[in-house]
């Protein structure tokens, strides 16, 4: 397994749409060094998917789990974190198909970074939704998971 640069998440905010049933497209996306998961400018649902991310990462640094798994909405994406110790998590990078999974990248990273660009792209995508007057119970799932993440951080400081 490779150690790596920086894992971070990506979105693109000036990419962002609503549906006419009210959901929140986007550019969202991995990073690890060079490498973007599953591409990069990734189109999906960012706000559904980082509200995954801020859920999966309070839990992981509490402690509650070990593992969260993330899947990309749109396509056989999925991203598998394990955390056995505090301060260096294991991640692959995966392709789901029907009676296999594909291991398309796997890797060591530090969390700090990682928590760092989601608290910048939840910031982001609600600075965005607020500046367009978008509001949805997934935008407040966002807004409250982050404030979660935020005082977790905060108290393991």
């Amino acid at each position: 397994m490779e150690t790596s640069a920086d894992f971070v998440i990506r979105i693109q905010s000036g990419s962002l749409t609503r549906t006419g049933h009210g959901s929140i497209c986007g550019q969202i996306w991995c990073e690890v060094g060079t490498l973007a998961f599953p591409e990069s400018h990734w189109y999906d649902f960012p706000i559904v998917m980082v509200k995954w991310w801020l859920e999966a990462t309070v839990g992981l640094l509490d402690r509650r789990t070990r593992n969260a798994d993330v899947n990309f909405m749109d396509g056989p994406y999925l991203v598998h974190v394990f955390a056995e110790r505090r301060d260096s998590w294991q991640c692959q990078f995966l392709e789901m198909a029907v009676g296999r999974t594909e291991v398309i990248h796997e890797f060591d990273f530090s969390p700090n970074p990682f928590v760092s660009s989601l608290l910048t792209c939840s910031g982001e995508l609600l600075h965005e939704c607020s500046a367009k007057g978008w509001e949805s119970t997934d935008v407040d799932s966002v807004i409250f998971q982050r404030e979660r993440l935020i005082q977790y951080v905060g108290k393991d400081r």
